[in-house]
């Protein structure tokens, strides 16, 4: 089940840390607590999670244990990310259990008593080991892509593919859905009708555009003024709007937004000043066509995407969302054959109200 945030999880005074690191820094991070923890596991023979009985507990007992732990221990590192635990098997006289820390998923094992945390198995045996990994991962790209197709029944044929994408510009489940979309997008080109739309409310919370809250956003007034700017951008630049979106979303939080967009937007060859006019001038006209856009297609949390206007609900993948819209062509076209990327999105959750 999709986890879908409120309001109150993403309190905008706080979203510097909850909503967006940079990624590079991210990633830094990550990668030293892990090199740091296994490091340790190999010296020690394991990470102590707590005294051992001896006593076997249960596979999700010694899942929580650990996964309790290893957020622990990135908190202590300053990582703004979660780990969450996956599927937890019995392997080898361990527990197995994938972890996903910030989008990359590690497999894990933990002694049957809940003791020891080895971050990583070093396989003695490569050409036994190996195999049945890779075989593995094939056999979920093939399922998501079959899914993909299964479900592109639904949609109907139509020469020029449509994909409407709702987000919220600092929902980060939208920011993961527009990095899987946006290599589909680039892949097709002006084969599809790309649309990014935005998911506005109204008369919701205490910081709207005005005084009647005709148009309000999850995380405040901050990102709504963004999600304009980015309606603007899409508007007067439709060829800079993927340039200009990710490189928000890669180097700007929502706290410091407001100085942050500008000198991005420059350096995509966006002229500010004419952004800064349509905000001033056509804040409400937009607002009022996504807010009736929401409604007409019942969209209420982000990331939410259509295809041929039927509701996507496949795997927030490159390769899935490509899939999908190949059936949805009435002649499908050579880039089909493009693979692209099947990594799956660190979660498939949501923001809304």
């Amino acid at each position: 089940m999709e986890k879908i945030h409120s309001h109150s999880e993403h309190n905008p005074e706080h979203a510097s840390h909850a909503v967006k690191m940079k990624a590079s820094t991210l990633w830094q991070i990550i990668a030293g607590v892990l090199a740091i923890v296994l490091v340790v596991s190999i010296v020690t023979g394991g990470f102590k999670l707590a005294k051992g009985t001896g006593t076997a507990v249960s596979a999700d007992a010694a899942g929580k244990k650990a996964i309790d732990f290893i957020n622990e221990r990135l908190t202590l590192a300053g990582a703004n990310v979660t780990a969450t635990l996956g599927a937890i098997t019995e392997k080898n006289g361990l527990y197995a259990a994938n972890v996903d820390i910030g989008g990359q998923t590690m497999e894990t094992f933990i002694t049957k008593d809940g003791s020891l945390l080895f971050p990583q198995a070093i396989p003695l045996n490569p050409e036994a080991t190996q195999l049945p990994a890779d075989t593995t991962a094939t056999n979920e790209t093939a399922a998501a892509n079959a899914q993909a197709k299964a479900q592109a029944a639904a949609y109907t044929p139509s020469d020029v593919p449509n994909f409407k994408m709702f987000v919220m510009a600092f929902c980060p489940y939208g920011q993961q859905a527009e990095a899987a979309v946006q290599p589909v997008a680039e892949l097709f080109g002006d084969k599809i009708a790309f649309e990014p739309h935005y998911v506005i409310y109204s008369n919701y919370g205490n910081d709207c555009l005005d005084a009647e809250k005709k148009y309000c956003s999850l995380h405040g007034l901050k990102e709504l003024k963004e999600d304009v700017r980015q309606m603007c951008i899409w508007k007067n630049y439709p060829a800079k709007w993927w340039d200009y979106a990710s490189a928000i979303n890669e180097n700007c939080a929502l706290t410091d937004i407001e100085t942050c967009w500008s000198p991005i937007a420059q350096q995509k060859g966006i002229d500010v000043q004419k952004i800064k006019d349509c905000q001033a001038n056509e804040a409400e006209t937009l607002l009022a066509a996504e807010l009736a856009l929401d409604k007409e297609f019942g969209v209420s949390g982000s990331p939410t995407m259509f295809v041929n206007d039927e509701k996507y609900a496949n795997a927030r993948t490159a390769d899935a969302i490509k899939t999908a819209l190949c059936s949805a062509f009435t002649t499908a076209p050579a880039d089909c054959d493009t693979a692209l990327s099947a990594t799956t999105a660190p979660a498939a959750g949501g923001c809304g109200a």
